[in-house]
């Protein structure tokens, strides 16, 4: 399959292509509308690539071979996009842009982004780099292609009708749960159920798993979910407020385990109108590949670009 999947990404890649042999230097391996890409960046593209692909290259010239024109492909269309940016003038909403990094980053990270004195400026670090170009890219592909996505009414709503089982919100039962690891602690917990105790605050004192942390709450679950002995209970369970009969415990190889039922949804139809954002969005994927391509192939036949191929079989072979 990935063996296949390569062949077929070489024929797209350089299957109908005006290039001529030669480069200007033997620093670059190729140019697009006269702005090189340095051999020096194909290299650490190229073996990062094999990094990635070793098991499907290893010990395979003609594998290694395919995989480096796959990556001068991909860096000439890297190449032609960011020249499409700036003479589209594409600007980033540096607010939501840094936004984005810092849930990226994580918390350290963005401790030490937000302790700059300039609170506009973000590091010019190398993956900062390629987020900015790669944001960049996103919001010209949707403005110069998504956009000009013609969608109608009637292709929604036949979507919607011949896809109506994409549609059904099974039935969901929201349950909190407490899980205790032997015999003897079951017994002291329902005891203290019979009492009253509040179920919350005994999650707290005897659960065992990681659902302790939010009290219990597994949250709206529908069957297949969670484990089927949890399922053969929980969906028996019809009082708001009720426990499972604590005289049959629930037993799994975790332990034992005690459930209230917090809220149910019965099965339910998602309504055209409500659904309407969802169909458009997955129509759009679907279009976007095909609507890309051939705008990105309009890009290149309006480009001059320039292969250097006996360095790119000396690198690659």
């Amino acid at each position: 399959m990935a063996v296949a999947l390569l062949a077929l990404l070489v024929a797209g890649c350089f299957g109908n292509r005006r290039e001529i042999s030669g480069g200007d230097s033997r620093r670059s391996i190729a140019s697009v509308n006269n702005e090189q890409i340095s051999l020096e960046d194909f290299q650490n593209e190229y073996r990062r690539a094999l990094e990635n692909w070793e098991r499907f290259v290893t010990n395979d010239s003609t594998k290694r071979a395919d995989l480096g024109r796959i990556v001068l492909e991909r860096m000439i269309e890297q190449k032609l996009l960011d020249q499409e940016v700036r003479r589209r003038g594409i600007k980033l909403d540096e607010d939501a842009f840094r936004a984005g990094l810092l849930r990226e980053v994580g918390p350290q990270e963005t401790s030490r982004l937000t302790a700059s004195s300039d609170k506009s400026a973000l590091p010019e670090k190398s993956w900062v780099l390629e987020m900015r170009r790669r944001a960049l890219h996103e919001k010209l592909v949707r403005q110069e292609v998504v956009a000009k996505l013609h969608i109608t009414p009637r292709d929604v709503r036949t979507y919607y009708q011949e896809h109506r089982d994409e549609f059904v919100q099974p039935e969901q039962v929201r349950v909190r749960h407490i899980a205790v690891g032997n015999q003897a602690v079951y017994n002291r917990v329902v005891r203290l159920l019979e009492q009253n105790v509040d179920f919350v605050k005994l999650v707290r004192e005897f659960s065992i798993t990681p659902d302790r942390l939010h009290d219990g709450d597994l949250g709206f679950v529908e069957r297949g979910v969670l484990p089927e002995a949890f399922d053969l209970t929980i969906f028996k369970m019809t009082v708001i407020g009720g426990l499972n009969p604590l005289g049959k415990p629930v037993q799994t190889e975790m332990g034992y385990h005690i459930f209230r039922l917090e809220d149910r949804k019965p099965q339910a139809v998602q309504g055209f109108e409500e659904a309407t954002p969802r169909i458009r969005e997955q129509l759009v994927d679907e279009q976007r590949p095909k609507a890309y391509a051939a705008w990105l192939g309009r890009l290149r036949d309006a480009a001059t670009i320039y292969i250097d191929y006996k360095l790119l079989t000396s690198e690659t072979g």
